[in-house]
């Protein structure tokens, strides 16, 4: 619950800071303002010498509004693992949309698969 009310409390500050009202992230100003809260991440992410992976998690019905391109994420330098990559619609309760068990094993096992592949652990060296 106190998380919660903290978690409303920093969006609230950050949408005004943004001059919205509230946040939707189909609207182009919110998009805007994901690219760049991703983007500040990123670079500090990367300034202190770690690496940045996002884990994109898609809606029930398997799209995303992840505001950067495969192309965009790559130029960066961004490591992206797309849900869409390995979730069905069968990996999500029916009523409210979160992921099953079965989403989170696999996740799991991809990210397992990133973090102890050799082409990334010899990025990391």
């Amino acid at each position: 619950m106190l998380r919660n009310h903290l978690s409303a409390l920093v969006q609230d500050r950050l949408l005004k800071k943004s001059n919205l009202k509230n946040y939707n992230d189909a609207t182009p100003e919110a998009r805007s303002l994901t690219r760049g809260l991703l983007l500040q991440m990123f670079h500090e992410v990367k300034q202190d010498g770690a690496r940045f992976i996002v884990v994109v998690i898609p809606n029930v019905d398997l799209t995303s509004n992840f505001p950067f391109s495969k192309e965009e994420s790559q130029a960066l330098g961004m490591t992206v693992i797309d849900g869409r990559d390995f979730v069905g619609k069968d990996d999500y309760y029916p009523r409210d949309g979160h992921w099953k068990p079965s989403a989170h094993r696999k996740a799991a096992e991809t990210l397992t698969s990133l973090l102890t592949s050799d082409q990334y652990l010899a990025q990391s060296r």
